[in-house]
């Protein structure tokens, strides 16, 4: 219905929706191939840049199953994940831009990829967030455990992840 108002519809979901097993349950092959574009949800998938090396033929495999079937194929990249009430605080460490720099980069050289989605600009309560937020913990609100821009040890900026996303 949605297509036949002449918009294009892209379907988010399972990170393993290609392959099942994991996080995507079986039979919705057909739903797949009926979006314009597949973007696979990858928060949490892998927790740092080698961990996520190791996925890119995931990846791939999906840039080159929808490029053939004429999909869009648009990845997520994602700065980090911090949870402090699930006692996840700074889980899957930013590494001054290290981590979100290698997903990037891998897409932006994976054919098959038509757009890209970055995770996410204002979720917060995450430590997903890329707008400018506190640089390091004198800038950052007193007797709190919060992420900053300088948590994993490397002096950053408050705007490194805006400033990166731009640059890509």
């Amino acid at each position: 219905w949605l297509q036949a108002q002449g918009l294009y519809v892209v379907g988010s979901g399972p990170y393993y929706w290609r392959a099942g097993g994991h996080d995507a349950a079986s039979g919705f092959d057909g739903v797949h191939a009926a979006f314009d574009a597949i973007m696979p949800w990858a928060v949490g998938r892998y927790n740092n840049a080698d961990d996520f090396k190791r996925n890119i033929p995931i990846v791939e495999a999906d840039a080159q199953l929808t490029s053939s079937r004429h999909q869009g194929y648009a990845p997520i990249a994602y700065a980090g994940y911090s949870y402090r009430d699930s006692g996840k605080f700074n889980f899957i460490q930013r590494n001054a831009g290290i981590f979100f720099h290698a997903q990037m980069a891998a897409y932006l050289k994976t054919p098959g990829t038509t757009f890209y989605h970055i995770a996410m600009f204002d979720e917060v309560q995450e430590g997903t967030a890329i707008y400018k937020f506190a640089a390091n913990e004198q800038e950052s609100a007193k007797e709190s455990d919060f992420v900053t821009a300088s948590i994993d040890g490397v002096n950053c900026p408050g705007d490194l992840y805006l400033t990166m996303a731009g640059q890509y």
